[in-house]
């Protein structure tokens, strides 16, 4: 890995005294998604929160529109953290984790959205549990949308599998159950485990999830309070809203089932057709 790249810290607005959920958001290119991000994050009924936007290698003065936008609402709970230059999505997880201060994290891509409870209930949960239990996942929905326009539309929505308890490194093995949008965790765990992995080019949640429920449990709440949305085919001026490639996905599963010593899921070859 080389050196840092130069992110000098643009601080749009007050810094907010000790947050309890720091939410790192990733972004380069995508103001409408972000704005719905970002609407969704006010709308959270539990306020104690700090927005951190990491613009890794992106447009920033889009970014810093859409940031000032909602300037009044966010009230110095936000900050954007720009990257001249990108050297993964992971990196900047990390970029923004080092750059926040709280006692509990949630990596919350641009382009998901949050039930108005999911911090309230997370957070309620893991002040209430034993502190082996590192972090917590709601239930999730899957969106499936495209563009029309400048509109997104919705065009299936359903409920994710919940995962079977305890989330075990075993099951975590065979696949990953739960995006990021879903997971609340506490910072001491992520300073136990460690960064996320900046030399994968996607499934690095996957991944991190490993390595800490080998050292922290997670709860479980069913409700639905995440919603992972997912555009496919996205092209020409849309491109930058497409989600990550099939092809990197499927690189790194291959890397991770090595890494592991389980056998490759050669199948999955058979649906790069599909992306």
């Amino acid at each position: 890995m080389g050196p840092e790249p130069s992110s000098p810290k643009r601080e749009i607005y007050r810094d907010m005294k000790g947050p309890d959920v720091a939410i790192i958001t990733r972004t380069q290119d995508r103001p409408i998604t972000l704005d719905r991000t970002i609407r969704g994050v006010l709308g959270q009924r539990f306020p104690n929160w700090q927005l951190v936007v990491v613009s890794d290698q992106g447009n920033l003065p889009s970014i810093e529109r859409v940031i000032e936008r909602h300037a009044g609402a966010l009230a110095g709970r936000a900050r954007v953290l720009h990257r001249e230059r990108s050297v993964g999505m992971e990196a900047a997880t990390n970029h923004g984790i080092a750059n926040s201060t709280s006692r509990y994290i949630a990596v919350h891509d641009d382009d998901d959205t949050w039930h108005c409870d999911f911090l309230a209930k997370t957070v309620a949960y893991l002040e209430a549990a034993d502190p082996s239990i590192g972090g917590v996942i709601s239930g999730t929905e899957l969106v499936l949308e495209r563009f029309e326009g400048n509109q997104i539309i919705e065009s299936a929505r359903r409920a994710l599998r919940l995962p079977a308890q305890p989330i075990t490194p075993t099951l975590l093995r065979r696949r990953n159950p739960f995006p990021p949008i879903s997971f609340l965790f506490r910072r001491s765990a992520f300073e136990a485990v460690g960064l996320y992995r900046e030399d994968l080019p996607a499934l690095g949640d996957w991944e991190f999830n490993l390595r800490f429920t080998e050292r922290f449990g997670i709860g479980v709440i069913p409700d639905a309070l995440a919603s992972w949305h997912i555009r496919r085919g996205a092209r020409g001026a849309r491109q930058s809203y497409a989600n990550s490639p099939y092809a990197a996905h499927l690189r790194t599963l291959m890397k991770l089932k090595r890494e592991w010593g389980q056998p490759r899921p050669l199948w999955r070859y058979a649906l790069l057709w599909r992306y």
